[in-house]
């Protein structure tokens, strides 16, 4: 019997899951991954420069939680099981695991990490997420601090039902918190003040944004009204590959490979043609030669704003192509800034290499500054690094419009830009910069706004298609981290083995 022929559209997390899924567990199906880039693992690859990976094209921190995908990951990232290099010099008890790998020896290595977030605001970095304990206190002034626990009681007191997202934020923080610290940050996140996006939160879970939003496992509670007079940072327990997040999706792409699927970079589906309700003909080009090749099943992790359109249907109706092309998104800008050293000073006690500030990320909540979030590689793995007690590598990150003047700067401008800015934060000195490499991404945030409060008719003619699975961020334009996006090609596999989809 034939083998049925599956195509996925992106090599990111969710289109290499479902590949490795459909592979691992039958051999009844052919697979081939198209991506237009030709690297692997979407949104979350690791950067190279000058042939070392130094870079990861966003913040993704793997955390405890989700058992699927940790058994997942450790199929390919073996977790560690003796100090890495930053654990050894500063002479630290570690977390390690029986039989795991040596990082100082060994690469494919799943690392534990100490990750700190906090947040940058008025010259000093602020708990993240806020937290009304001494240090807030101290810096706030007692009688801000004060009328923003009574702010966040009434909240909690008098919660009404969230129909945008500001209302969603003033529900959790209370107002006045909400307007001193996410208020600003949202809009330079989303482009459009957050009483604009709207919600309805039984169906959209805001609750699941991106980092913004996501919280720490152990607290009950997003916010501390009684001062805690402590001294302590709250580290959470992360893991985090040696190479960055994108050596798990390279290591996933050679297993598929492995397996006997096909990689096709450079390739880009431009259309789907249907008949009787399924998916036919796939046409695409690859290196500027075009092909058609008949589906069984089509995998889609493409941006539902190019996916529709593309979709050649006579069925399809016109207002499911007017919502589709209306769609909004924001893209990424990624800088990755070199650097001897840091200004910002280590004054918390938490010993690291050349004494540097302990965070993992860093959000920036100063409203006059665009930037708005800031990785620490040092801190995440030493090995992004080639000598990481003296110097030190940051991923600055930027969301823009596509049709707005820093998009449209070149990278040398944006890099100038970005090093301007940070320096205006005083956690730089300019001077120290060894080297900066600029790295985007197309509507790489999904919006809940335009025309995504008609998307239920969307997504139902898109449910109609039976050979059809739409996944990740872009195919369900929706704000899924890199787990969740893995999730959806593990679902996607389910339903395509389980028979849930007629091919």
């Amino acid at each position: 019997m034939p083998k049925k022929k599956v195509f996925i559209i992106g090599a990111g997390p969710a289109g290499l899951s479902a590949a490795y899924e459909l592979l691992s567990r039958t051999d009844e199906f052919n697979i081939a991954l198209m991506d237009k880039s030709d690297c692997i693992g979407g949104l979350s690859k690791t950067v190279y420069y000058s042939g070392k990976p130094r870079a990861t094209l966003g913040g993704h921190i793997f955390r405890p939680g989700n058992e699927r995908f940790l058994a997942f990951s450790k199929k390919f990232l073996t977790f560690q099981g003796r100090p890495a290099i930053d654990d050894l010099l500063l002479d630290k008890n570690v977390k390690t695991v029986r039989g795991g790998a040596d990082p100082q020896r060994e690469d494919s290595v799943m690392l534990f990490r100490d990750g700190l977030s906090r947040f940058f605001r008025k010259g000093s970095l602020w708990d993240y997420p806020p937290t009304l304990h001494l240090r807030t206190v101290e810096t706030l002034k007692i009688t801000e601090a004060a009328f923003m626990g009574l702010s966040f009681a009434k909240a909690r007191i008098m919660r009404k039902t969230p129909h945008t997202l500001e209302d969603f934020y003033i529900n959790r923080y209370g107002k006045a918190l909400y307007g001193e610290f996410y208020k600003d940050y949202l809009e330079k996140l989303y482009g459009v003040s957050a009483s604009e996006i709207l919600t309805d939160y039984d169906s959209r879970k805001f609750i699941s944004l991106p980092e913004p939003g996501r919280i720490k496992a152990k607290e009950k509670e997003l916010l501390t009204v009684v001062p805690e007079f402590r001294e302590d940072l709250q580290f959470e327990e992360i893991y985090y590959p040696k190479f960055g997040a994108g050596q798990l999706w390279e290591r996933v792409a050679e297993e598929v490979e492995k397996l006997g699927g096909r990689i096709l970079k450079g390739c880009y589906a431009e259309k789907f043609i249907c008949e009787n309700s399924r998916i036919k003909t796939l046409i695409y080009t690859e290196g500027g030669v075009s092909g058609s090749m008949d589906a069984d099943y089509i995998i889609s992790s493409a941006p539902l704003g190019e996916f529709v359109p593309a979709v050649e249907d006579y069925k399809k109706p016109e207002s499911v192509q007017r919502t589709a092309e209306k769609l909004q998104y924001r893209n990424f800008v990624g800088v990755n800034v070199l650097m001897k050293s840091l200004e910002a000073q280590n004054i918390t006690g938490f010993p690291t290499l050349g004494n540097i500030i302990p965070d993992s990320l860093i959000y920036v909540f100063e409203p006059e500054i665009n930037l708005c979030r800031i990785q620490v590689y040092n801190n995440l793995s030493p090995y992004m690094l080639n000598n990481p007690q003296r110097s030190v590598s940051l991923g600055l990150e930027y969301f823009c419009g596509g049709d707005d003047g820093f998009w449209n700067l070149n990278d040398g401008e944006i890099a100038e830009f970005a090093a301007a800015e940070l320096a205006s934060t005083g956690l730089i000195d300019r001077r120290k910069v060894l080297e900066m490499n600029v790295e985007r991404a197309e509507k790489a945030l999904p919006l809940y706004t335009g025309s995504y409060a008609d998307i239920s008719g969307l997504k139902t003619y898109l449910s109609g298609i039976e050979n059809l699975c739409c996944v990740g961020r872009g195919g369900r334009h929706s704000q899924l981290d890199m787990e969740g996006a893995a999730q959806s090609g593990f679902e996607a596999a389910d339903r395509i083995i389980n028979s849930d989809l007629q091919g």
